[in-house]
């Protein structure tokens, strides 16, 4: 095997103990992660730990010229983990429905989506719609940052109390449903890390960076489910108005062509 970039590596490792670290605090009896008010607030804290290092793990490994299969690899194992298990097993401890066998089968669902996800990311990688500033289908890790986000909006003590406005217990299965469904979709959604990080922004640009981010840091339980909830429903209407817009110029195209006659009116009779 060829030599490895070990310092990516480690911050793909790092992501895989986020994950883990999510899935113990929701096993664990004894409350080890009592510090952070509860286990599926700690474990939702640890996934959004763990985008935090897949963001930068690939950004390094260019930045060192040390891509790999390998890194892609473990980045994908990594992944699986963290924005698809450890979420699967948030939806199933945090529900209080009463059909639990749904529950299971919901969070299942969303656990292989993410899977399924990750795999065909991995066949299409090369190809070039890759290389565009889009993805097909909804990232693993924006679908877990949904439900990790609104499970610490819902638990994040105000005033000492959880907000328990959403009352995720209820809606987060069908809200992992319906982000699993969109991971394995043909959806398209911005590539915004790329945009960020790519070439120069103008100013207001730059200002508008600098308030998302004292806006995440003042009031995270409220940015986090915003900005989240924002990106899931920004694909599918980016995605409905290209295929509206597509239709039109296709009926556009067939109007001035030559060879097009109008459908005769059904009152019309035939002399």
């Amino acid at each position: 095997m060829r030599k490895i970039a070990v310092f990516p590596s480690l911050v793909t490792v790092a992501n895989l103990v986020c994950g883990f670290c999510a899935v113990a605090a929701l096993v664990d009896p004894d409350k080890h992660f009592a510090v952070f008010g509860s286990r599926e607030l700690a474990a939702a804290w640890f996934i959004m730990l763990g985008m935090v290092f897949d963001v930068f793990d690939g950004k390094l490994a260019r930045l060192a010229k040390a891509t790999s299969d390998f890194g892609g690899q473990l980045d994908s194992l990594s992944d699986c983990v963290t924005f698809g298990l450890a979420p699967g097993m948030l939806i199933v401890s945090i529900s209080t429905l009463k059909y639990k066998e749904m529950v299971w089968l919901l969070a299942a669902l969303y656990a292989v989506c993410a899977a399924l996800r990750l795999a065909r990311f991995n066949v299409e990688h090369s190809s070039v719609a890759h290389q565009k500033d889009y993805f097909k289908g909804l990232p693993s890790p924006a679908a877990a940052g949904l439900v990790a986000s609104m499970v610490i909006f819902d638990l994040y003590p105000l005033n000492g109390t959880p907000l328990r406005a959403l009352h995720t217990n209820v809606i987060l299965p069908f809200v992992g449903l319906a982000a699993g469904l969109l991971m394995v979709s043909n959806v398209r959604y911005p590539h915004l890390m790329k945009w960020i990080f790519k070439g120069k922004k103008r100013f207001t640009d730059f200002v508008r960076f600098v308030v998302l981010c004292v806006c995440i840091v003042a009031l995270p339980q409220f940015a986090f489910v915003v900005l989240f909830s924002a990106y899931v429903v920004s694909g599918v209407v980016l995605t409905t108005r290209a295929m509206m817009t597509a239709r039109t110029r296709r009926q556009r195209h067939a109007y001035s062509s030559p060879d097009y006659e109008p459908a005769s009116h059904p009152s019309e009779k035939i002399v």
